[in-house]
């Protein structure tokens, strides 16, 4: 990558990437109102993040109701002297329906990808974001500025 220098001029910084409130140039990586030189950060790599309360709430609210709905379908079956065919069924569309419902949770609240390194020898977090592709972006847009840097000395 060439670096043009005007005689007099300031030194001209190459931008690698900009996302989201995300900026990486061949000297600074600034994430929001912080910022890190790109030759203090060290093993930087993506990690899963926690679970988002949304989905925590819903995957529990799902699960109560389809307990709530085996044990009713349970108590009609002993009511009943057994089960029946209906019931079986029945049961059968609340299980595929709670599954749904589920996997619907899951690709609506999904669960965000991080990004972290050492920087000055302390673990620190970089940034987050629900979109693995966006934040590889970023991954390598600082592995590209640590190389480049690493190459001009």
């Amino acid at each position: 990558m060439d670096h043009i220098r005007i005689r007099g001029g300031p030194p001209v910084h190459e931008q690698y990437s900009r996302w989201r409130g995300v900026r990486v140039d061949d000297e600074f990586l600034q994430v929001g109102d912080r910022s890190y030189r790109i030759v203090d950060l060290r093993r930087v790599r993506e990690v899963k993040g926690p679970l988002p309360a949304a989905l925590r709430v819903a995957v529990t609210l799902i699960a109560a109701q389809a307990v709530v709905a085996a044990v009713t379908l349970a108590g009609v079956a002993y009511r009943n002297g057994g089960p029946t065919t209906q019931l079986w069924l029945i049961g059968l569309a609340q299980l595929m329906a709670s599954a749904i419902l589920m996997m619907l949770s899951a690709a609506h609240w999904r669960r965000p990808t991080q990004l972290w390194a050492e920087h000055r020898g302390e673990l620190v977090h970089l940034h987050e974001d629900t979109d693995r592709y966006e934040l590889g972006k970023v991954r390598r847009a600082i592995e590209r500025a640590a190389r480049t840097h690493h190459f001009r000395k």
